[in-house]
C-alpha cells in the first residue's frame, strides 16, 4: 500500500512541476508579469502559486514518474510551450513600442532613455505607452485573461508534448506581422500630420531657400505633436487593449 501511495504522490508532484515549468517560462515574458524591473523571486513565487491552483484542472497529467530521459524531454517541452506563449504576448505588447517610436520621430519627441535605466534603449514616449498598457492590463483584468490563455493552451499543446516547430514559427511570424501593423495603425494620425507638415515646409523652403525653414519650424512640430498626443493617447491605448484582448481570446 505504501509503495503505491508513494508512486501516486510522486506522479502528482511531477505533474505539478510540469505545470509549473510552463507557467514559470511564460511568466518570464508575459506583459505585467515578466517586466525586467520585477524581482525574479516574485515571478517564481507567483508562478508557483498559479501552477498550484491550475494543476488540478490540467488534463493529461502523468500517472507515473517516467524515466530521466523522458522526464527531461517533457520538462523541456513545457518550457518551450511557456516561452512560446510569453513570446506571442510580448510581441503583441511591443506593438506600442513601434507606435511610440514612430510617434516620437514624427513629433520630435525622440528622447531616448539611457541604457543604464532601460536596457532596450527605448524612447521616453514609447516607455510611457508601455507603462500605460501595463496599468490597463491590471485595471481591466486582462491579467486574468493571460492566466486563462495559459490554462487553455493545454488544449493546443498537451502536457509534456513539444509544440510543432513549423506551427510555432508560423504563429510567431503572423504575430510579428500583426503587431507591426497595429503599431503603424496606432501612429497613423502622426504619420499623416507629419507628411502634411513636411510637404508644406518643403514648399516654403522652395519659395524661400535662404530661410532655414526646418530649423525655425522645429518647435512647431513639437507643439503640434504634443497637442495631437494629448488628443489621441486614450484612443491609442484603448485600441491596443481591444486588439490585445481579441488576440488573447483567439478572435
Amino acid at each position: 500500500m505504501l509503495p503505491m501511495f508513494a508512486d501516486v504522490t510522486a506522479a502528482a508532484l511531477y505533474g505539478g512541476f510540469l505545470v509549473f515549468a510552463r507557467v514559470a517560462a511564460a511568466f518570464m515574458l508575459l506583459p505585467g508579469f515578466g517586466e525586467t524591473h520585477l524581482p525574479p523571486r516574485v515571478k517564481v513565487v507567483a508562478a508557483l502559486l498559479v501552477a498550484a491552483a491550475m494543476a488540478g484542472s490540467v488534463p493529461g497529467r502523468p500517472e507515473l514518474v517516467p524515466m530521466p530521459a523522458t522526464m527531461a524531454g517533457q520538462i523541456g517541452a513545457e518550457i518551450v510551450a511557456g516561452l512560446l506563449l510569453g513570446t506571442v504576448a510580448r510581441i503583441l505588447f511591443n506593438a506600442l513600442h513601434v507606435a511610440g517610436t514612430v510617434i516620437a520621430q514624427q513629433a520630435g519627441l525622440g528622447l531616448i532613455i539611457p541604457a543604464s535605466i532601460e536596457p532596450e534603449g527605448v524612447s521616453a514616449l514609447a516607455q510611457i505607452l508601455l507603462f500605460g498598457a501595463i496599468s490597463l492590463i491590471f485595471a481591466l483584468d486582462l491579467d486574468h485573461q493571460l492566466l486563462l490563455a495559459i490554462r487553455d493552451s493545454y488544449g493546443l499543446f498537451p502536457l509534456g508534448q513539444l509544440p510543432d516547430p513549423g506551427s510555432m514559427a508560423l504563429h510567431v511570424t503572423r504575430t510579428v506581422s500583426d503587431a507591426f501593423s497595429l503599431g503603424v495603425r496606432l501612429s497613423l494620425p502622426f504619420l499623416v500630420i507629419g507628411f502634411v507638415l513636411y510637404v508644406g515646409l518643403g514648399v516654403i523652403n522652395r519659395a524661400m531657400p535662404q530661410m532655414m525653414v526646418f530649423f525655425v519650424a522645429a518647435p512647431a512640430f513639437t507643439i503640434v505633436g504634443l497637442v495631437l498626443l494629448a488628443m489621441t493617447l486614450p484612443v491609442i491605448l484603448w485600441t491596443w487593449v481591444g486588439a490585445f484582448d481579441a488576440a488573447l481570446l483567439g478572435e
